[in-house]
């Protein structure tokens, strides 16, 4: 049901699919008078059209299957009841180590056929103590809403569903999953949705979808699950608006590894991940209709992803996405290396056999480690990000880039006017161009000019500082610097020398962008100007800030077209407001 490369490492199958021997269910037939629903008031087979309500709580269940609809055209009502299993989480959880069983059984409420099921909608019910709280499959167009599942194996699971809806539901203390939707048989038109829905405290995904083109995810929150919204295999998709707060991952975006790797899973233990054809022929696709990475295309746009442990946003094996206006702060720092992570790197930005991502105008304030690291051949860009020093754009590959905390003391009448960064390399091909973004006040502020900048790294060995021979290019239109640091590790920073400027300070560190560093003993509060037109979007503002030789580097030409190709968003994203954890779900 679900690739074992992506779910296997975590729980087998047998967790979502628990051998159980129950009573069979009575069946009932649609009511015969004229707009009136069938009611229920214990555990069902629906096999003909029509509506059904449920009159009472159905509790301590010991049917296999409760509610099992088997009909299309199926319009189930809850009425806010609850049905309830008699499955503890013990007994859940001892389903993981058994190997998975041939039939679905333990499950609240069902919608399956021997023929693919139609224009099902499921709404208004609490399933809990079950296997599966909810799980449909061989779906098209169905519709769940006001679901509460909680205390399952899985809450909300529908497998090889097309043009499928979750939405205003809640999936809260699961063992594995919150809410997942999985298109199987790598079908790309899918149009699938999971959306304003709450989903807390789930063992490992809050929301998941796989393998779907044209998905949306968006309007959710998601809290202290191990991954608040995983996305496996999706193309062309969108990632907006989620309120994703205090998971070890928040945001993930996964595709099919080309080679095996063993990793460790959610739960810390080791286990071996699938190459790309095992996954593949795990959800029913020949190998050879499947891109050897398919994670690619998707826009993530104003989505608040805080207090990440390990990081707020992740591309594993996913190509050509674009990320708008996202708040990506207060990451790490983690606790350990899990699966789909080869590294246990902490950052605002994790990417790991990734290439040609494109991060703009993100907030990455309060990374413990990095602000953005790269592992296996990943290339990212960011552009215009906001620290907690100031805005910073970079393109790079196999590296990690972060805010410098503590900084030795400059070059006598030196002083800093960008962002100090730390950088690390990760591999033997590591590539790196930043451009740093300065104002004329700061300039102004030591009577320096630009003809005084530097791009300066410091040589740990030599405790001493030396200018960044190269490719360095200050553009004064742009207010930036633009450098190529390959192979360089340590400290970097842009600095100025002081012009005539009276009180000269030996020894500490000057900056001229409103921080302080740890050794310095003189700042100037100048205000940033902003550079540019009142009227450029989003994208351009950030290829202006990129600078002009490193705009052309990542591929960002002029206009909103060259970052975001035909997406039909808004290019103008404002980074999203800190938005504050919600609050509980009332069904």
């Amino acid at each position: 049901m679900l690739p074992r490369h992506a779910v296997a490492l975590v729980v087998t199958v047998g967790v979502l699919l628990a051998p159980a021997v129950g009573v069979l269910p009575a069946t009932v037939a649609a009511s015969d008078a004229a707009n009136q629903p069938v009611r229920i008031d214990s555990c069902t087979v629906i096999d003909e059209p029509g509506e059904y309500v449920l009159t009472s709580d159905i509790e301590d269940s010991t049917a296999g299957v409760c509610i099992d609809i088997r009909s299309s055209d199926v319009h189930f009502d809850g009425d806010r009841h609850t049905v309830s299993g008699n499955l503890s989480r013990e007994a859940i959880n001892e389903t993981i180590t058994g190997p998975p069983p041939r039939t679905r059984v333990g499950v609240g409420v069902t919608v399956r056929s021997n023929e693919r099921v139609e224009n099902v909608t499921v709404h208004h019910v609490t399933v809990t103590n079950w296997n599966h709280g909810l799980l449909a499959e061989n779906v098209t167009s169905a519709n769940v809403s006001g679901v509460h599942a909680f205390e399952n194996g899985g809450g909300i699971v529908l497998d090889d569903a097309n043009d499928v809806t979750v939405h205003e539901s809640n999936a809260s203390r699961n063992l594995i999953l919150g809410v997942i939707v999985d298109a199987r048989s790598g079908n790309r038109t899918a149009n699938n949705a999971i959306v304003g829905n709450e989903l807390k405290d789930n063992g490992v995904f809050g929301a998941a979808m796989f393998t779907s083109s044209n998905a949306t995810i968006a309007d959710n929150t998601a809290f202290r699950n191990a991954f608040g919204i995983y996305a496996f295999g999706v193309q062309n998709s969108t990632i907006a608006a989620n309120s994703v707060w205090d998971n070890r991952y928040g945001v993930v975006l996964e595709g099919f590894r080309s080679n095996a790797t063993n990793v460790a899973d959610a739960n810390g233990t080791d286990a071996d991940a699938s190459a790309a054809d095992a996954s593949a022929a795990d959800l029913g696709v020949q190998p050879e209709a499947v891109n050897a990475t398919n994670a690619r295309s998707n826009v993530l746009v104003n989505n608040v992803v805080r207090n990440s442990t390990a990081a707020a946003l992740a591309f594993v094996a996913a190509d050509d996405n674009v990320a708008l206006g996202n708040d990506l702060s207060d990451t790490g720092p983690a606790d350990g290396q899990y699966y789909p992570f080869r590294t246990n790197a902490s950052a605002a930005v994790v990417a790991e056999d990734a290439r040609n991502n494109t991060i703009v105008d993100a907030r990455a304030s309060d990374a413990a480690d990095w602000i953005y690291a790269g592992f296996n051949g990943s290339s990212t860009a960011v552009l215009n990000a906001t620290t907690d020093a100031g805005p910073v754009s970079f393109s790079g590959s196999d590296v990690g880039v972060g805010r410098a905390v503590e900084t030795p003391p400059f070059p006598r009448n030196n002083y800093s006017v960008g962002v100090d960064l730390n950088v690390t390399t990760f591999g033997e091909n590591t590539s790196l161009q930043v451009a740093f973004q300065y104002d004329d006040a700061s300039l102004d502020a030591f009577a320096a000019s630009e003809d005084d900048l530097d791009v300066s790294r410091y040589d740990a060995d030599a405790a001493n500082w030396t200018v960044v021979a190269g490719d360095v290019e200050v553009n004064p239109n742009l207010n930036t610097v633009a450098a190529s640091l390959d192979g360089v590790e340590g400290l970097v920073v842009l600095l100025a020398e002081k012009g005539d400027y009276e009180n000269e300070t030996a020894g500490g560190n000057e900056t001229a962008n409103g921080t302080t560093t740890e050794t310095g003993n003189e700042t100037t509060n100048a205000s940033t100007t902003e550079a540019g037109t009142e009227n450029e979007t989003g994208p351009e503002r950030a290829a202006r800030t990129a600078g002009a030789s490193l705009a052309p580097a990542i591929g960002v030409a002029s206009g909103p077209d060259a970052v975001v190709p035909n997406s039909g968003l808004a290019t103008e994203p404002a980074v999203a407001a800190p938005s504050p954890r919600p609050g509980s779900w009332n069904p």
